[in-house]
């Protein structure tokens, strides 16, 4: 087993030294994302997490398909990117239809088109669900619907449905259980809260997470939302 550094360690990749690039922290893998270079990424793969169809992976290797990628984010055990033409991609476990690709495979260590043919500004890979921002600003979900979905039911999902409200956004974050979303400077929240197990009415409003950061709401309760 891998021993933890408590100090900082290099990334090894063919990238040169300066460039400009995103780094991703899953669960249990990592990902690494620069518009000039291949993307990378390490770390555990029995989800196929690392875009690429092998074992776990303890120096960074270039996700399948050669893509060039602005964003990215790792969750639990999936991949989510979006391009340099703002198309969504996601690769890893697809147990509830989390890569967005309206598939029913298992896991796919290989990039899947996230369906519908909408221009993504962000895309965020949470526990078992994913969420995204267009370039439109108008939020989509997918994947595992405890309510995390925000489209008002409890149904699982294969492909990006919207977020009830017609509200826009400008920032997504998915995490393990429901989604928060700002709107006018008050905090709201629907579905599960991930840490208490609790449900929530939807538009309820939640002081306590005032204080908290964007890492620390992504742990607690799953996707945040920040209205444009």
């Amino acid at each position: 087993r891998a021993s933890c550094q408590p100090y900082p360690v290099s990334i090894n990749t063919h990238m040169q030294t300066g460039t400009a690039a995103v780094v991703a922290l899953g669960d249990r893998h990592s990902c690494m994302a620069s518009a000039g270079y291949p993307t990378y990424c390490w770390g555990n793969n029995s989800n196929g997490q690392l875009g690429v169809a092998s074992g776990a992976q303890s120096r960074p290797v270039a996700v399948s398909g050669g893509r060039r990628f602005q964003q990215i984010r790792a969750g639990f055990d999936h991949t989510c990117a979006v391009t340099l033409f703002d198309v969504g991609f996601c690769w890893g476990k697809n147990r509830f239809g989390e890569l967005g690709a309206n598939s029913t495979v298992v896991f796919s260590p290989t990039p899947l088109r996230v369906v519908g043919g909408l221009s993504w500004k962000r895309i965020n890979a949470g526990g078992h669900h994913s969420c995204g921002v267009t370039t439109s600003n108008l939020a989509y979900c997918w994947g595992n619907n405890d309510g995390a979905l925000g489209d008002g039911t409890f149904t699982d999902r294969r492909k990006p449905v919207p977020v009830v409200g017609g509200f826009k956004f400008s920032l997504v974050v998915a995490g393990g259980g429901a989604y928060l979303y700002y709107r006018n400077r008050r905090k709201k929240a629907a579905g599960k809260d991930a840490s208490s197990g609790s449900y929530g009415p939807q538009g309820a409003e939640l002081d306590p997470l005032a204080s908290l950061s964007v890492e620390e709401l992504r742990r607690k309760s799953g996707s945040l939302l920040i209205e444009a």
